[in-house]
C-alpha cells in the first residue's frame, strides 16, 4: 500500500475565522439520513437549518450565502457546542479530498480554499507528487472521490507533465493540454499518450501554435464577454464578489472589442508571476479532478472546466490591472485568491450549475476561446 502526495499537502492548515472566503460560504453541502437525525437531536434550532423540500437534504445558506451554522465569529456552531463529531463527512474533510484504487490513496487539496491557492502563489518551486509506502490502510472519512477512474491517471499524470514543461510561456503550454483534450474525444488513451509524449510533436506544436492571423485575435475578447455573462448569470451565489465583479464589468462595457483587446493585450505590471501562478493552480486541479469520470469524454470535460476557470480568473484580474489607479474598484492580491477560488467552487460542486455554465462548450466555442485565450498576454 501507498500513498501520494503533492508537495505542497503538508504546508496547509486552516486559518479559521482569519479566512476571507471561509469554506462555509456558497456550498451546497448535502447530508444524509444519519446526519439529519443527528440535528434533530439537537433540537429544533438546528434541524431547521436543513432544506429537506429537494431530492437531497441540505444545509440552508441564509441570504449572504453563509451557512445557517456559522457563527458571529465566523466559526462553526456545530463544532463550538458538539465538537467536529457533528459535522457532515463534506464540512469535516473540506478542502483536502481522497481516492482510492490499486493499492495507492491519493491525498489532494482542493482549489475552492483561498489558503490553497495563497499557498500555491508562494509556492516558489516546481509542484511534484511523491509517494510513500505505507505498511496498512489508513482510516479514510466515508467521502473517498466515488468517481474517481483509474483509467484516466495515465492522461492526467501526463497533463502534469506538459503544464510544466519550462521555457515555454504557460498559454503554449496550456493549448498544448486543450488540444490533447481534444484529440481525447476521438482517439484512445494509449494513442494519446504516444503522441504526446513525443518530443518533436511537442516541439512542432509550440513552434506552429503562434502563427495567428487577426481573424483569430478578434473572438479573443468578445469570447470572454460572452464567457463572463454566461457563467455569472448561472450563478446562484454571489457573494460579495458580485460588486467587484459587477464593477469590473462596467469597466469593461466602457470599451470596444478592439479598444479592450488592445488594453488587455498591452504592456502593464501585473500583480503576480502568472506563469508560475496558473501553472501551479493548473497542477493542482490536473491532479485533484484529472482523474473524474465526468460525461462522455471525462478528460476532455475536466479540461475545459480548468480552461473556463482560468479564462475568467485571468479576465477579471486583467481588468482589475487596468484600473490600478481607481478608487471605486478596490482589488487587492487577496481578493485574485478569493475569485479563484470562488470559481473553482462553482465549477466543482454546486450542484447542477456546472452544467449551467457549460453552455459556452456546447456551444462549441470553446476551442476557439482558447486560441483568444493565448493572445491576452
Amino acid at each position: 500500500m501507498y500513498k501520494l502526495k503533492p508537495s505542497f499537502y503538508n504546508n496547509f492548515k486552516c486559518i479559521a475565522d482569519k479566512c476571507t472566503y471561509n469554506c462555509c460560504r456558497d456550498w451546497a453541502i448535502y447530508i444524509d439520513d444519519a446526519i439529519y437525525d443527528k440535528y434533530k437531536s439537537y433540537g429544533e434550532w438546528c434541524s431547521s437549518c436543513v432544506d429537506i423540500s429537494g431530492e437531497k437534504m441540505n444545509i440552508r445558506l441564509k441570504s449572504d450565502c453563509l451557512c445557517s451554522f456559522q457563527s458571529d465569529r465566523g466559526l462553526c456552531k456545530l463544532v463550538e457546542m458538539f465538537g467536529d463529531e457533528a459535522l457532515s463527512e463534506a464540512c469535516k474533510t473540506f478542502p483536502r479530498n481522497y481516492s482510492v484504487y490499486d493499492g495507492c490513496i491519493e491525498y489532494g487539496l482542493s482549489n475552492g480554499c483561498p489558503e490553497i491557492i495563497r499557498i500555491l502563489a508562494e509556492h516558489n518551486e516546481t509542484v511534484f507528487i511523491y509517494d510513500e509506502v505505507i505498511s496498512a490502510p489508513e482510516e479514510l472519512p466515508n467521502t473517498v472521490n466515488p468517481v474517481f477512474d483509474p483509467k484516466l491517471i495515465s492522461l492526467r499524470d501526463l497533463a502534469i507533465e506538459l503544464i510544466q514543461i519550462q521555457d515555454v510561456d504557460f498559454v503554449d503550454r496550456f493549448l498544448l493540454l486543450f488540444q490533447m483534450a481534444i484529440d481525447s474525444v476521438t482517439l484512445d488513451a494509449d494513442t494519446i499518450i504516444k503522441q504526446y509524449s513525443d518530443v518533436d510533436n511537442i516541439v512542432h506544436f509550440f513552434a506552429t501554435i503562434r502563427t495567428s492571423t487577426p481573424e483569430q485575435k478578434s473572438f479573443a475578447v468578445p469570447m470572454l464577454r460572452l464567457l463572463s455573462e454566461t457563467v455569472n448569470s448561472g450563478l446562484k451565489h454571489t457573494y460579495g464578489y458580485k460588486n467587484i465583479i459587477k464593477s469590473l464589468d462596467d469597466v469593461a462595457s466602457q470599451y470596444t472589442d478592439g479598444e479592450l483587446y488592445d488594453r488587455l493585450a498591452g504592456e502593464r505590471e501585473l500583480s503576480i508571476d502568472y506563469d508560475h501562478f496558473y501553472e501551479n493552480i493548473c497542477v493542482n486541479y490536473l491532479y485533484t479532478n484529472g482523474a473524474l469520470n465526468m460525461g462522455e469524454h471525462p478528460f476532455y470535460y475536466n479540461i475545459a472546466i480548468l480552461l473556463l476557470e482560468l479564462g475568467l480568473i485571468r479576465y477579471y484580474d486583467m481588468l482589475a490591472a487596468l484600473n490600478v489607479d481607481n478608487d471605486d474598484i478596490s482589488y487587492k492580491e487577496s481578493d485574485l485568491y478569493n475569485i479563484t477560488s470562488y470559481y473553482a467552487r462553482c465549477f466543482e460542486n454546486i450542484g447542477d450549475e456546472s452544467y449551467t455554465m457549460l453552455k459556452v462548450l456546447e456551444a462549441g466555442k470553446t476551442l476557439p476561446f482558447s486560441m483568444g485565450f493565448a493572445f491576452l498576454k
